[in-house]
């Protein structure tokens, strides 16, 4: 767990909009306390669900926060005090473009096993092509690495 971050690094998130549970929110709220000294910012896309959760953590524990929106304007969440948004693109775009910019990949899929229709399932998969750190955190909070 610790060789996930060796240094500052951008970290990017992906999770369902039906949002986290209870025990991914601890998961990941425990990976971000115990390394946001390692945290340059965080990057996400700003949807509803977890992503909302997972900005308020970050908001809360004093992690800047870059916010790449989609842009299907209903599934937007109000995240406030961004340290920068970008312009909003398609979802499955703006995922490329989260994988792409982080060194370190959090997702907190809804499901255990791997599905195709789902956009974070989708953001996973191009992060292991892409041979990014990847963390996944389930829905009973047990942390794949």
């Amino acid at each position: 767990m610790l060789a996930l971050m060796n240094k500052r690094e951008v970290v990017g998130f992906t999770g369902s909009r039906d949002g986290m549970t209870i025990d991914q929110e601890e998961s990941v709220f425990e990976l971000l306390e115990q390394r946001k000294d390692k945290i340059r910012y965080v990057v996400h896309g700003g949807c509803v669900g977890a992503d909302k959760q997972f900005h308020d953590m970050c908001i809360r524990l004093k992690i800047p926060v870059h916010i790449m929106p989609c842009n299907l304007k209903d599934t937007q969440a109000k995240c406030e005090k961004a340290a920068k948004i970008y312009p909003e693109r398609p979802p499955l775009s703006r995922n490329k473009k989260i994988v792409v910019a982080a060194s370190v990949i959090l997702a907190a899929p809804a499901q255990r096993g791997e599905i195709l229709r789902s956009g974070t399932w989708s953001t996973i998969r191009y992060a292991k092509n892409a041979k990014k750190k990847l963390a996944i955190i389930y829905s009973d909070g047990c942390i794949q690495l």
